[in-house]
């Protein structure tokens, strides 16, 4: 895959072409006018997509992004109109997000002067944060304030007009940095959406709770009694905190351990670590219990997900 503007089009059942990046252009003319400009950065890639109607599924060889399972379309400017195959629409406009499953074919009508950009990801991508991202797939994200979009925007902007590819050090740095943009974008969206059913209780009590629990996530210890005692409230209270927060005590921390480890088992350093070493660090003490629970939520076991996670080094690399 090589940065450009010009794109391939070519012949795909009737009427409707596919670009050299793998997705399907639907037009009236009989060769629609495509203008994109992709860069890779690591593990994700970014578009910058000029076409009035497209339609984001996997063609078979289709091309250089067939690894990828979603894309993530960040709404600059302007609006566009995203339909499934069941004919729902949803409208996002200017600020907005909205993150497509490849997989299952949804439309994209874009108005007239938007303003489009595109990160695709695979779902085992070594710094997406797999918990916030694959609750938002399907849907349209709009977090309280529109300046992580805007970030998120100007970051890809500006990364697409380098005329020069940047070296690896460089890139894995922005690797970095667009994932923590896109965590945030999911994360305060989710947390708007939690705290919105929240009333009369104090929204710091619960972000201390989850402070506590975060800072101290790796002490196998750890216990509604331990985090009661250390915040100078009840058991109940704590209990009660978590069903506001719209989980409980096993299931919170359970969550957080398991995506602090599926982070570590994915990153450079977790590479030459014994996953009984990462189990543990993670605040796991029983290493069956971890494995069980790691393959239910990540669909892979804890080796698999590390052997995937240096192959995407190796392309990178490369």
């Amino acid at each position: 895959m090589s940065d450009g503007r010009a794109a391939s089009i070519l012949p795909y059942r009737d009427h409707v072409y596919v670009a050299d990046f793998g997705i399907l252009i639907n037009s009236k003319r009989e060769k629609p006018a495509v203008e994109y400009t992709v860069r890779r950065m690591g593990s994700l890639v970014l578009l910058d997509l000029s076409v009035d109607h497209c339609q984001f599924v996997k063609v078979p060889g289709g091309g250089a992004l067939d690894w990828a399972e979603m894309v993530l379309l960040v709404f600059s400017q302007g609006e566009g109109y995203i339909r499934d195959k069941g004919s729902a629409q949803v409208t996002c406009a200017s600020g907005d997000s909205f993150l497509l499953p490849l997989r299952q074919g949804h439309s994209l009508e874009l108005a007239a002067n938007t303003k489009l950009y595109a990160v695709f990801m695979a779902n085992d991508s070594p710094v997406i944060s797999v918990s916030q991202v694959l609750p938002h797939i399907g849907k349209r994200i709009q977090p309280p304030s529109p300046f992580p979009v805007r970030m998120l925007s100007s970051y890809i902007q500006s990364l697409l007009r380098e005329n020069v590819r940047p070296e690896r050090a460089l890139r894995r740095l922005a690797e970095r940095q667009l994932a923590e943009l896109i965590s945030l974008i999911c994360s305060q969206e989710a947390l708007a959406s939690a705290s919105s059913k929240v009333s009369g209780v104090s929204k710091e009590r619960i972000n201390s709770l989850l402070g506590y629990v975060k800072d101290n996530l790796h002490n196998p210890e750890l216990s509604v009694q331990l985090i009661a005692q250390a915040m100078n409230i009840s058991s109940h209270y704590v209990r009660k905190l978590f069903s506001l927060a719209e989980t409980n005590f096993t299931e919170y921390v359970t969550e957080s351990r398991l995506n602090w480890a599926y982070q570590r088992l994915t990153s450079e350093g977790g590479q030459v670590e014994r996953v009984a070493d990462i189990a543990f660090q993670a605040g796991f003490n029983n290493l069956g219990w971890f494995n069980r629970a790691f393959k239910k939520k990540f669909n892979a076991t804890p080796t698999r997900v590390r052997e995937k996670a240096s192959q995407m080094f190796t392309q990178v690399e490369s």
